[in-house]
């Protein structure tokens, strides 16, 4: 097992020096090709060698970490190492593309969090998370591109000396997050968000016990809130991302109250309208029992929702419309004055002036009224949410077999999530058009959240909607070898998967929303459930025996039994 180990070493270290080498071989008739030649020469007799660009002599030790894991096929003494070691290490592994290396730092990684950190710093189940916290600059940054990257040569080959790394530290919270998804990342915030789940609460237990004991305590307790507050904000990052995940979607809901209170105090607290703050609200709120949530925790919770930044369907059809949420129907058209006013040429002059005749009434310092709007934005912006409908349904919906399908053609995100959320709506594939050349397109629709419908009718709530969002079909197409050296995609058929067809929308593109009902299984929960789809097509006529003669159109759609595409937010 030991010489098999070396043999497939030296394999290892040898098609990776091979590869680099490649990637310093000059285009031919390039700028530097006379020059690059003379390299070349140089190089056939020299010993090749591997030039990383370094920030500093710092970064040497990470560096050997992730070559000597080529030889050892382990970590080493990195194994143990502190939260930014073993990032540090992980981004020369990606950068170098040293095969098993990267997966090895992020499951030592993962058990940091787990196991409450490597003993570097503070102790206790959350020491991980938060040492984590402490570099989450690192978490984020991505390994050095061309300028920075690595060469293979030889020493006469290449004369250039090393460059700075660029990049530094991000700002605490949401407006830490990298500018396209990471699953990486998704991971790590993931397992953050379940230690923080399981065990502030003893830590706000300890606060508790803490703010009993005078005013100076009592002070020195709100800060350390304040710093949960950042912590769960920078795991919890945004609200309609948070939404989008059904496990995610039940970590929020078992926060402790006062946990729940120091995330939406956080400024660092993301979404992309204030609607899916009060959406996440309402469900940890019915997840807690709904109205027998004890009145003062709900009244606490509710003063963290900024109010003035609803959007217009929330405020005026949705808000006034939850039995759980303490706002008078005066203070509520009061409130809806008060929006109004922002929109006019002298908004703060008429604020202030309705602030003067509210005085004693209403608090038009509180959130509600004063608190400025949350850092813009999702932290899944980029990730393709895979959706598929299955072949037997589109069959029976094809037949007009309704008795095979109780309730309706419907499909089903990859996830696990019944829709996703964007903007307080849930979105979802609603529409599948079958053109005339026989490409399927899908349209998104959205509609009002389930866990808020309960509370709605399709009277109630008549109001646009709008998401940046792209909607794709795949179509599969055999490999030209056959899938003989896999794809990557699906090297069990040696299939290779392209977009069919694709509609995208912005936040100009207007939609009504569908009101009250109809969100599928498991919606409530975020749990495994559907959602309604709706099949048309040019001149497609249902009846018995339309799924034999259409179907086959559609075989290049279909894989594994299964219809399907992604939706991603931009």
């Amino acid at each position: 097992m030991f010489i098999f180990a070396r043999i497939l070493s030296r394999l290892t270290l040898r098609a990776q020096v091979l590869r680099w080498r490649r990637e310093r071989e000059p285009v031919a008739g390039g700028l530097g090709a006379a020059s690059a030649a003379h390299g070349a020469s140089a190089a056939s007799s020299a010993r090749p060698e591997l030039r990383i660009r370094l920030a500093s002599r710092a970064e040497v030790p990470y560096v050997r970490a992730a070559i000597r894991f080529i030889y050892t096929g382990h970590l080493g003494e990195q194994a143990g190492a502190c939260a930014a070691e073993l990032l540090r290490v992980r981004r020369f592994a990606l950068q170098l593309q040293i095969g098993g290396c990267v997966e090895a730092c992020e499951a030592a990684i993962l058990r940091l969090v787990a196991h409450g950190g490597s003993g570097k710093g503070g102790k206790g189940p959350l020491a991980g998370v938060e040492e984590l916290f402490s570099v989450r600059h690192l978490l984020a940054e991505k390994p050095g591109g061309a300028d920075s990257g690595a060469t293979g040569s030889s020493p006469a080959a290449d004369g250039c000396p090393p460059a700075a790394a660029k990049g530094g530290a991000a700002p605490a919270g949401f407006a830490a997050a990298a500018t396209s998804w990471d699953p990486f990342v998704a991971r790590v915030l993931a397992a953050c968000r379940q230690q923080l789940t399981e065990h502030c609460g003893a830590a706000l237990v300890a606060l508790k016990a803490a703010a009993a004991a005078g005013a100076a305590a009592t002070a020195a307790a709100a800060a350390v809130l304040a710093g949960l507050g950042e912590l769960l904000a920078w795991a919890f990052r945004d609200a309609p991302s948070l939404l989008s995940c059904p496990v995610g979607r039940r970590q929020l809901a078992a926060l402790p109250a006062a946990a729940l209170e120091a995330l939406l105090r956080c400024e660092a607290f993301g979404t992309d309208s204030e609607a899916s703050v009060l959406l996440a609200l309402a469900v940890w709120v019915e997840a807690n029992g709904g109205c027998a949530v004890r009145e003062s925790i709900r009244r606490r919770l509710c003063r963290q929702v900024r109010l003035s930044h609803l959007s217009t369907p929330y405020l005026h059809a949705l808000l006034p419309r939850l039995p759980w949420f303490p706002i008078s129907r005066e203070e509520h058209a009061f409130l809806c004055q008060y929006v109004a006013a922002g929109a006019e040429r002298d908004a703060p002059a008429r604020r202030k002036a309705l602030a003067a005749v509210a005085y004693g009434k209403y608090d038009c310092t509180s959130p509600w009224y004063a608190a400025p709007p949350r850092p813009a934005g999702r932290s899944d912006a980029g990730r393709p949410y895979e959706w598929s409908v299955k072949q037997e349904d589109l069959a029976a919906d094809l037949d007009g077999a309704l008795h095979r399908l109780p309730h309706g053609l419907s499909g089903c995100f990859a996830n696990g999530a019944s829709r996703l959320v964007a903007h307080g709506f849930e979105w979802y594939p609603g529409t599948l058009w079958i053109r005339a050349d026989g490409t399927p397109e899908a349209v998104v629709c959205c509609a009002v959240p389930t866990v808020l419908a309960a509370y709605t009718s399709s009277k109630d709530v008549i109001g646009l909607a709008s998401a940046a969002a792209r909607l794709t079909v795949y179509r599969w197409r055999e490999r030209p070898d056959g899938g003989r050296h896999g794809d990557g995609r699906d090297g069990r058929s040696g299939r290779v998967r392209e977009e069919a067809s694709r509609t995208e929308c912005s936040l100009e593109s207007l939609m009504g929303v569908q009101g009250g009902g109809g969100g599928g299984t498991g919606a409530a929960e975020g749990g495994s459930g559907s959602w309604r789809l709706t099949l048309f097509g040019a001149g497609l006529e249902k009846g018995p025996g339309a799924a034999e003669r259409l179907l086959p159109g559609l075989a290049p759609f279909l894989r594994g039994g299964r219809l399907g595409g992604a939706l991603t937010f931009l």
